[in-house]
């Protein structure tokens, strides 16, 4: 059995490996900002709310939201 691979066959040396990742990057930072967005409007309604927890679920539903998507677009090998 022949475990060795090439490093142009590991998933690293692919473009589309440094793409799903980085656009799982762009998800996360971008439900961040709009967690934020949404704390300061919540806070703005209602100033005794406790939505800290706001932003870092937002951050997972983005990452993992834009992740999925990429997912589908990419071709597998």
């Amino acid at each position: 059995m022949d475990r060795y691979r090439r490093p142009s066959q590991s998933s690293y040396a692919r473009g589309t490996w440094w793409l799903a990742h980085g656009i799982e990057l762009i998800g996360a930072v971008g439900g961040f900002v709009s967690g934020m967005l949404l704390l300061m409007l919540a806070i703005a309604i209602a100033p005794n709310s406790d939505l800290g927890w706001l932003p870092w679920v937002m951050t997972l539903v983005g990452g993992l939201s834009l992740r999925a998507v990429i997912r589908r677009q990419l071709p597998k090998r």
